[in-house]
């Protein structure tokens, strides 16, 4: 289907695609953006997809990853046996410690364009010059779609392979660049080809749906976020908003409940977890980054730190290798790295290794939530259930203050054109909506959904998972949109105190929590249940407009840089060609915004952090933790 949208020719086999996203514009006139995704905030991410040959030359903008039978396919064959081979020797050479450090540096690498850059020239010059020819040859930019080097799915993927083979040591040779780069390549051959063979799942039986969840779970698998913003308004939804909980009645305080499911207060979190990411993300020139200083053990934090509560966070969030290669077995899905999301630091004895840094990011952030809602299930599932309302009040607190700074000013008292859920109960008997901005033709209806797309869509794509997270955190959502808009269509005067306003347009806008993807084919699929029910089909309301908190905070920092508002922003971008993109591709491909400004947000609470580190851990600010 995809395939047909783009080139109107029928799909051949499909091979998996690499979209980087350094300053690059994905999609350009008439050609259907597929669901591409950007990172430029701090660093370069991408998106696999599977597409055929013919299919690339109808997107442009989009790279090919490279795999191993491109360029050494007279040494290894992609035949299946002789590929398992090769995986096999390639992924037992060296110690298990040299291993994998060594794919880990390459994991840190990969989330860089511009380092990984350096990498590909470096590897180049390393291969022996028939076999750096031909990859050349094939990393060449042709029909203006260039090839990549390397993709983090693929480096996960030959991290697992190593952890899987722990106990096979080899102490006569050393892992070399190339060699674990080798691996990466053998492994990326088998990320979309093995899955072929899982007959067992009902819903990837039907070839026609196989290619539409690839895409799906790409997209929501390279979704990233900058790491202090991130860490900044993590920090104040456990704070100050955990803190003015109301509408939820819960014995205990979101930050007490977190104490007793992990052993840890929040400042130890951020200070422990900031403390052993800093490191990681202070490098800078390639040349400055060393496997053999990947590794730490506690004697890297401060004598004084509590070792009670530095081993508590330890065992948090990190797992021995056993432990990983159990988790691991229990599906062999290419996109199943939800072991490395639980616990992302591997522990060998004394040693601890971050094994990849976004995980590691997540785990000390959104990952919180799942430590509380594991914990109150253990208890009873009311008590869960009570937890889940309880962080989606947190959430729907923050996103109204977002929203408070991001409503125009009255003039004559000073307050602001913004209603809350109590005003719409009040108005229009019992309807509600989270909040809304009054920008006078046009009036902004907001909703929030907190829930989280589900591990059978973003791990085994099942698309039966994925039609039930669409209605559930979109569909339900657009229904309660479409009858508050109707409610204000019909009698705003009841919410605003005013008669109606000449031309008056409702923006619907879904602010989304739980890593739902926007792109092609997610969007077609809400437009067309939202005009089968009949769904904010009104001329009088604009299109609903799906982002994420971390666009909304963008939306308010353009804001505040440019006066541009939300009403304005949002019709751009639902007239550009980029409309069936993320947001902030949009915002960053037509420049609203610099990498430089997405680390503005929060500026106040990233000081704090920066500062609850120091104090925490009893560091002067001169000391070896890069702060």
């Amino acid at each position: 289907m995809v395939h047909q949208l783009a080139s109107h020719r029928a799909p051949a086999e499909p091979q998996l695609v690499y979209v980087p996203g350094t300053d690059q514009r994905l999609a350009v006139g008439a050609v259907p953006p597929l669901m591409l995704q950007v990172f430029r905030i701090p660093k370069q991410g991408g998106l696999a997809i599977p597409v055929s040959v013919e299919q690339l030359q109808t997107i442009p903008f989009t790279a090919s990853y490279i795999t191993i039978d491109d360029y050494m396919s007279p040494v290894v064959t992609n035949e299946e046996e002789d590929l398992d081979r090769s995986i096999a020797l390639l992924s037992s050479i060296g110690s298990f410690r040299q291993r994998i450090s060594v794919s880990t540096l390459l994991n840190d690498i990969v989330l860089d364009g511009h380092h990984l850059e350096s990498l590909t020239q470096q590897y180049l010059a390393r291969l022996e010059p028939a076999m750096a020819e031909l990859l050349r040859s094939q990393l060449d930019t042709q029909d203006g779609n260039p090839r990549v080097l390397l993709s983090r799915q693929g480096v996960l993927t030959a991290i697992r392979e190593i952890i899987r083979r722990y106990d096979d040591e080899r102490e006569d040779i050393g892992p070399t660049l190339e060699s674990t780069i080798a691996l990466v390549h053998a492994v990326s051959v088998t990320l979309y080809d093995r899955e072929r063979s899982h007959r067992d799942d009902p819903t990837m039986e039907d070839g026609k749906n196989r290619p539409q969840m690839e895409f799906i779970r790409s997209h929501i698998f390279y979704q990233q976020n900058s790491e202090l913003p991130q860490l900044a308004r993590c920090y104040l939804l456990w704070t100050k908003y955990g803190d003015s909980i109301v509408r939820t009645s819960s014995p205990c305080t979101p930050t007490e409940l977190l104490a007793k499911a992990t052993g840890l207060d929040i400042q130890d979190l951020f200070a422990f977890g900031f403390a052993m990411l800093s490191p990681r993300i202070a490098r800078d020139e390639l040349s400055s980054w060393s496997a053999d200083q990947m590794w730490i053990t506690k004697s890297y934090f401060p004598a004084s730190v509590d070792q009670e509560l530095l081993d508590s966070f330890l065992s948090l969030v990190s797992a021995n290798p056993a432990t990983l290669i159990e988790e691991f077995d229990k599906s062999d899905s290419p996109w199943n790295f939800l072991p490395f999301q639980k616990w992302p630091v591997l522990r060998v004895g004394d040693q601890y290794l971050i094994l990849d840094l976004v995980f590691f990011l997540e785990r000390i952030t959104d990952g919180l939530f799942y430590d509380v809602n594991t914990y109150e299930k253990n208890i009873s599932e009311q008590q869960r259930n009570v937890w889940t309302q309880v962080y989606g009040e947190m959430l729907e607190l923050y996103v109204a203050d977002l929203v408070r700074m991001l409503a125009p000013r009255d003039l004559a008292t000073g307050g602001r054109f913004v209603y809350m859920e109590e005003h719409f109960r009040e108005a229009f008997s019992g309807k509600i909506c989270d909040t809304g901005i009054d920008y006078g033709r046009e009036f902004c209806a907001i909703e929030v959904v907190s829930g989280r797309v589900k591990v059978e869509t973003r791990v085994t794509g099942q698309v039966d998972s994925f039609d039930d997270d669409t209605e559930r955190l979109v569909i339900d959502k657009a229904r309660q949109l479409h009858e508050i808009s109707l409610s204000i269509l019909d009698n705003e005067a009841a919410l605003t105190g005013t008669d109606r306003v000449s031309g008056r347009e409702i923006v619907p806008i879904l602010v989304n929590v739980g890593s739902y993807p926007v792109n092609h084919l997610s969007t077609s699929v809400i437009q067309r249940r939202l005009d089968e029910e009949g769904l904010l089909q009104d001329s009088r309301m604009v299109p609903l407009s799906i982002i994420s908190i971390y666009e909304l905070e963008l939306l308010l920092l353009i804001l505040e840089s440019s006066g541009q508002t939300v009403p304005c922003i949002l019709r751009a971008w639902q007239e550009s060609d980029l409309v069936n993109m993320p947001l902030y591709v949009f915002l960053y491909t037509n420049s609203y915004l610099s990498e430089a400004d997405g680390r503005r947000l929060w500026p106040v609470a990233q000081e704090d952090i920066v500062q609850l580190v120091i104090d925490r851990l009893g560091l002067a600010e001169d000391h070896g933790v890069p702060i």
